[in-house]
């Protein structure tokens, strides 16, 4: 069968909102992301919790409660049975999607924000996470149950010859993981981007300068060759991933405004990129490197984008905290594929029932019984490659069974429950819908970190020291109580 993955200029320009997706009352979105998949849409709240949509029927499949704070990142895991969220109050959860259950769930001390998360898609132990104004770190929990918390520090060397003394340090700023999770991909204050060896004691592979600004959004593309990145300086660059090369760059030259965020298409050959404050949504073609269109959002300023990982469709979240899901207003449905000689009807008519005899009927019946197409097995278990996931369905590295693409979750079971139970959704408009509901999780194993510079050693010895008398060596001492001899 051939699939075709490209996305004509003219279909571009005719895409529609399609349809909004609510939360309930009093809770807004924050933030989105599909699965591998795009079967399966993951919802944060303002007020912590999950809502993860079928995307096919367009309702409510699950919805997960642990945060009591907005949530500010989703990951989903490569097979979908693993979802990575944290919130503004430092927490950090791994779910299990079809049970309802955590994994671990990771508590900052402080309570920092934490800001941006990625997990490793062939290894779900493993997590980077960036807090507010700091560095970001990379989380591994072993198998005996302990931690491994390491920072992703830049390593560069000052220059001698710098006037501006006073000029603040270049530091990590952000850290993804790259698509295979044998490297992580490190952006800096400064405009650099970093390669770090996941293993090996974060081994630096390649680092180049790409501009002179804070690095605000890394994204990669479902290919896995190319590097989108968003900086300060109101240009969006796409880089080569084999040696950092600037492939693309793409900028507003007239009215020179910052970039929101942008995001790949599912077949890498365009981006949407949101500019600040502006309700429009802006399509360029990365082969011409030319703007294809501009899309209103009806006086809605889009904060974050998604692009279906298969399908001409995006999904925006708007400042207001509004779900709207976008795509081809001119979607056609073949009816005639559904059986040969149907006919499309454009006003009502009677119908005719064609009556025929039994004998014809029972004559039909007993040659379709002895045709051949009767001893054709029918495979309905065994599942075909796509192509669109060929180069993502290779199990080169080692991971855990749980990872594995053989135990997939495309689609969530929908069991139904009785209205009185519903009410708890806060939201009428879909208490018809078929939904699995999972209470907050109590007595869960919760892990405290501290994301603070720590030494054993005193900053200063002299102030520790100081008001103690010296001890001195056994030797030295011995010598002292010796009485001392006295010439006649």
């Amino acid at each position: 069968m051939n699939l075709k993955y490209s996305l004509p200029e003219n279909e571009v320009e005719l895409l529609k909102l399609s349809s909004t997706l609510g939360s309930g009352k009093g809770r807004k979105c924050t933030v989105i992301t599909f699965n591998r998949r795009g079967a399966l849409l993951a919802c944060g709240t303002t007020v912590g919790d999950i809502n993860i949509w079928d995307f096919e029927t367009q309702c409510l499949a699950k919805v997960l409660r642990e945060h009591e704070n907005p949530i500010t990142s989703l990951v989903w895991s490569r097979n979908g049975r693993k979802l990575l969220s944290t919130c503004q109050g430092g927490e950090l959860c791994l779910w299990r999607v079809a049970e309802g259950t955590l994994d671990y769930r990771f508590v900052e001390c402080a309570k920092k924000e934490i800001i941006h998360a990625s997990l490793n898609p062939r290894l779900t132990q493993m997590c980077c996470i960036t807090c507010k104004n700091d560095q970001p770190f990379l989380i591994t929990v072993l198998p005996n149950k302990r931690l491994v918390l390491k920072r992703l520090q830049l390593v560069v060397k000052p220059r001698t010859n710098v006037k501006n003394t006073k000029s603040k340090p270049e530091i990590n700023v952000l850290g993804v993981f790259a698509k295979k999770g044998k490297s992580i991909i490190c952006g800096s204050s400064k405009g650099r981007i970093t390669e770090l060896q996941t293993f090996r004691q974060l081994k630096i592979l390649k680092t180049r300068k790409v501009g002179k600004s804070c690095v605000k959004s890394i994204r990669i593309s479902r290919c896995g060759k190319y590097i989108l990145i968003n900086s300060a300086d109101r240009t969006i660059r796409i880089l080569n991933f084999s040696d950092f090369d600037v492939l693309k760059e793409f900028s507003n030259i007239v009215e020179k405004f910052q970039w929101q965020c942008a995001d790949f298409s599912f077949n890498s050959e365009y981006i949407i990129a949101i500019p600040v404050n502006k309700p429009l949504m802006h399509v360029y073609n990365i082969y011409s490197n030319s703007l294809v269109d501009t899309i209103e959002t009806a006086s809605q300023q889009i904060k974050q984008i998604e692009f279906h990982p298969t399908r001409a469709c995006v999904a925006t979240v708007s400042t207001q905290g509004i779900l709207q899901v976008w795509m081809n207003s001119k979607t056609e449905h073949h009816w005639t594929s559904y059986q040969i000689g149907f006919e499309e009807l454009k006003q009502n008519t009677w119908y005719e029932e064609d009556m025929e005899p039994e004998d014809v009927v029972l004559q039909k019946r007993l040659s379709m019984m002895n045709s051949k197409e009767e001893d054709i097995v029918v495979d309905i278990v065994s599942r075909e490659k796509t192509l669109a996931f060929s180069s993502d369905e290779d199990e080169s590295l080692k991971a855990n069974p749980d990872d594995t693409l053989a135990s997939e979750l495309i689609h969530l079971p929908s069991i139904p429950i009785p209205d009185e139970e519903l009410k708890i959704l806060g939201s009428e408009k879909y208490f018809s819908h078929p939904t699995i509901i999972t209470e907050t999780i109590k007595n869960t194993a919760t892990y405290v970190l501290s994301f603070e510079q720590s030494s054993n050693r005193p900053a200063n010895r002299t102030e520790k020291n100081q008001g103690r008398k010296r001890k001195l060596p056994k030797r030295q001492v011995k010598l002292a109580n010796k009485p001392k001899r006295v010439k006649t």
